[in-house]
């Protein structure tokens, strides 16, 4: 997500593992330290007064209305849908090229290519 042009928007995405966000000391520290505009991700860390939007929703059909939600006081909705179109775009290339990996032979069997001739 950080591909999807928030950088030139003045806004940072921080990546956080959800076990972190989970424990109270670190999301006390992110709350303090920066204005949280919502949490994304697969789980819910259910911080007070953070709204969360689960990735598959943000990827979704719905996906747009997300964005202007969250980012409407930031941005204005030229800037949401390029982004939203950048992000999904970006989401889209990584499942692709993470899908083709496997195909790549040499990649995946180099260590092995000598134990099979």
């Amino acid at each position: 997500m950080e591909k999807s042009l928030l950088n030139d928007f003045d806004i940072n995405i921080i990546a956080c593992e959800y076990t972190r966000l989970k424990n109270s000391r670190t999301a006390v520290s992110l709350l303090h330290q920066y204005e949280v505009i919502a949490v994304v991700g697969t789980h819910d860390p259910q911080l007070a007064g953070v709204p969360w939007v689960g990735i598959e929703e943000l990827l979704g059909e719905q996906g747009h209305r997300h964005l202007s939600q969250l980012l409407s006081g930031y941005l204005n909705e030229k800037q949401i849908a390029l982004i939203n179109k950048n992000m999904v775009r970006e989401f889209s290339l990584h499942n692709v090229v993470n899908s083709l990996t496997i195909l790549n032979a040499g990649k995946n069997h180099g260590p092995y290519r000598n134990h099979y001739r």
